[in-house]
């Protein structure tokens, strides 16, 4: 009997050492993994974008662009954080013949703790308004620029600009074009995001532009 005990109570030990195994490394692989759901993340942004852009999208409740490469839509997000400023998304979808619009604005700051939804806006827009901004994508040259852009600063903001759909996805990261935009060829991104920020309703607090 009292060998029976003494294998039962080894039995309970292990099976306890294995349920903590599995919720240590088990539980850090799906939060590595997590992020991959939002971006295709490399190790050169493994900070960016699995910890500091996806809180902001998830406090805003955005969808991943990056999982609906493949569906029949085409759609782009920009994503505004100012550092000491609330934070933005404006993100413009086709379907078909319909053009909708979806920005919101948190209340935390771009370069600290998102918040919550502070302020919501949903809107159609027209083909024309759609025309517009895909000019203005092709003169940044959107899907042709490096994806890694430099130089970087501590302060700032950051212009997150994501294009999906058709199988295609893309993501060009770019810290405050206002600086140097001249020479950094980048006053196409800056008048993109001016005119995103013009439909969706919502305004920075400091015109970044």
């Amino acid at each position: 009997m009292a060998s029976d005990y003494r294998v039962q109570q080894r039995d309970f030990f292990m099976t306890i050492a294995v349920l903590l195994l599995l919720l240590v490394f088990g539980g850090s692989s799906i939060s590595r993994a997590a992020p991959q759901t939002y971006f295709p993340v490399a190790k050169q942004t493994e900070f960016r974008l699995a910890d500091w852009y996806l809180k902001h999208l998830q406090a805003m409740q955005e969808p991943s662009l990056y999982q609906r490469l493949a569906e029949p839509i085409e759609e782009y997000r920009f994503l505004y954080l100012p550092t000491f400023n609330h934070p933005i998304s404006v993100r413009v979808t086709r379907s078909g013949q319909s053009i909708s619009l979806r920005a919101v604005m948190l209340s935390g700051k771009g370069g600290y703790e998102p918040g919550h939804i502070l302020a919501e806006c949903k809107s159609t827009l027209t083909t024309k308004e759609w025309s517009r901004f895909q000019e203005l994508l092709s003169r940044a040259s959107f899907w042709q620029r490096p994806v890694l852009e430099n130089p970087e600063g501590c302060d700032g903001s950051q212009w997150v600009f994501e294009g999906a759909g058709s199988y295609r996805y893309r993501l060009l990261d770019i810290w405050t074009p206002t600086y140097d935009t001249r020479k950094r060829d980048l006053r196409a991104f800056v008048e993109c995001g001016a005119y995103l920020f013009s439909l969706s309703g919502l305004q920075p607090e400091e015109r970044p532009y």
